[in-house]
This record gives structure tokens, C-alpha cells and sequence, in this order.
């Protein structure tokens, strides 16, 4: 089945269910098509840690890759904790120039239960962090989601469809985002 390629932008605080929900949607939706985490691009990088350069960095590299996906008639899956619209905005006008639709999601919950999901993952194997899409390196706690949320409130805007993932299960996170692409997704 032929399918128009367009940008799938999954964004929110750690512990939100961004990785989960895009990787899931990676393994479902047709057209082939590609799943940029930007945390993992982050990592290319031993040693990268997330300050301006290398979330620059990342982030420039995923703006190259979702062009090359989508040129070469992919769909393109872009997971990262943007927080900001800023952030977002690349990416929206790169599907634009392309001539291609993009589709933007904010995923959020309450602070207590992010803080409970990323402390839950440092005690996952390595096997298991890869399996849910994490970069395998015990980088979340209650601090960074913590300050990651604060940064989210701070930088609220209008743009984007949010989803509340502590009211939503995975399945219904999953059914809320297919529903605004298109028909043969």
C-alpha cells in the first residue's frame, strides 16, 4: 500500500510515554516508516549530554534525516522532550517545504507519576530499556523530570494536540494520534 509520507511529532516531558507510544507506532503504522529519537541521535556523541551544543547538534541532524525519509517517501516519527514550540516549528516547516502534512503531539501527565515512571526505568535491564526505546544509560531521576516538566510549563503554548498518557492507555494514545493521520497510515 502506497502512502503519502508526512512528520509525526511526539513531544513532552521524561516519563510522558514519548518513546513507548512512537516506537509502538513505528511497529503499526504502513508506509515504512522511520523513527528519529532524538535523545538516541543525542548519543551518537560518547559523552554527549544535554547541553545546547549537542541538543543543537541533534536536533540538526534530525532536521537532515527527516528530509532525506520524507523526500524518499517515508513518513518520519520525531520523538524528543522539545518543550519549547521553538523547537517544533523546524520541523513543522521542513514538512512545508517538502509538501508534505505534519502532525504534532504533546503527551503530559501529572509531575508525581513522570517522576515515578523515570525512576521505574533506571531499575529496567538493558534489555528491557532498549526494548521500550530508551538510550541505555541511567540518565533519568526525579531531578531531570523535574526540571524537563518545569521547562514544559514554562514554555506552554497552544500549538499541537495534547494527550494526557496517566488518563489514556497506550492503546488509546495510539488510537487519539492515528485518528488525525491520514486513512492509510
Amino acid at each position: 500500500m502506497e502512502v503519502r509520507p508526512y512528520c509525526l511529532i511526539i513531544s513532552g516531558p521524561s516519563g510522558s510515554g514519548k518513546s513507548t507510544t512512537a516506537k509502538k507506532l513505528w511497529e503499526i503504522l504502513n508506509g515504512n516508516p522511520a523513527y528519529l529519537s532524538l535523545d538516541s541521535i543525542k548519543h551518537f556523541v560518547k559523552g554527549a549530554i544535554s547541553n545546547d551544543h549537542f541538543l543543537d547538534l541533534a536536533r540538526n541532524n534530525a532536521l537532515s534525516l527527516t528530509k532525506n525519509y520524507l523526500t524518499a517517501g517515508h513518513p518520519v516519527i520525531v520523538d524528543k522532550a522539545f518543550g519549547s514550540y521553538e523547537y517544533v516549528r523546524p520541523f513543522e516547516d521542513l514538512a512545508k517545504e517538502v509538501g508534505v502534512e505534519s502532525y504534532y503531539f504533546k503527551l503530559i501527565a501529572p509531575l508525581n507519576v513522570l517522576i515515578k515512571r523515570v525512576e521505574n526505568r533506571i531499575n529496567l535491564s538493558l534489555e528491557e530499556q532498549i526494548q521500550i526505546g530508551e538510550w541505555p544509560l541511567p540518565t533519568g531521576n526525579q531531578e531531570t523530570a523535574t526540571k524537563i516538566y518545569g521547562f514544559c510549563v514554562k514554555n506552554q503554548h497552544s500549538e499541537g494536540i495534547g494527550i494526557d498518557t496517566e488518563l489514556n492507555s497506550l492503546e488509546e494514545v495510539i488510537r487519539i494520534i492515528k485518528s488525525y493521520l491520514p486513512k492509510d497510515a
